[in-house]
């Protein structure tokens, strides 16, 4: 996630620049882990039925912090000086991915209406992220979801085209003045 980021100070006579290099590299590899069972009565009705967790995981990063400042005269453009105000070279350290869980579940009917639900929760409050400013706090999504298709035997176009509609609603991770930030589609 490199950053870049430059300021200028001037007036009549001379000017400040500050420049700022922030550089951070995560690598490192996480996985899922999930179970899911499918049943059906006939052709009439089936439903399926999943869980997923992914484990906390503490992800490796790299990270180099360059901060610099020069002065100059604004008429000459010339540098009176180049200050070093911080730097921090390849400073290794880890954030903490938490523990993450999900279920869902679908229903579907004569293979022409399916309603699924989703629930996730990640547990942020527990991972202690010195990265991360602000307050933590666990992180919830639910979602709903309707899908209709007319007529999957037929040979018409618009019968076999697949109708979606749903919703989803985030509580996220982040805790602002004792609210959290709320996405909803």
């Amino acid at each position: 996630f490199p950053s870049h980021d430059t300021a200028s100070i001037s007036n009549d006579y001379n000017s400040t620049s500050l420049y700022i290099s922030d550089k951070k590299i995560v690598r490192d590899f996480s996985y899922d882990c999930g179970i899911q069972y499918s049943h059906f009565f006939g052709t009439d009705f089936g439903f399926t039925i999943g869980a997923v967790v992914t484990p906390k995981k503490d992800i490796s990063i790299r990270k180099s912090l360059l901060v610099t400042q020069s002065r100059s005269i604004a008429e000459t453009s010339v540098s009176i000086s180049n200050d070093t105000i911080a730097m921090e070279d390849d400073k290794t350290g880890s954030i903490s991915m938490p523990l993450q869980y999900g279920v869902g579940l679908s229903l579907a009917v004569k293979e022409k209406v399916m309603l699924s639900g989703d629930y996730t929760l990640s547990k942020w409050s527990e991972a202690g992220n010195p990265e991360l400013k602000g307050t933590l706090v666990d992180a919830t999504a639910y979602s709903l979801g309707l899908e209709v298709m007319p007529n999957y035997r037929s040979l018409k176009y618009w019968d076999r085209v697949r109708y979606r509609v749903g919703y989803r609603r985030n509580a996220t991770y982040w805790q602002i003045d004792a609210f959290n930030i709320v996405t909803g589609k």
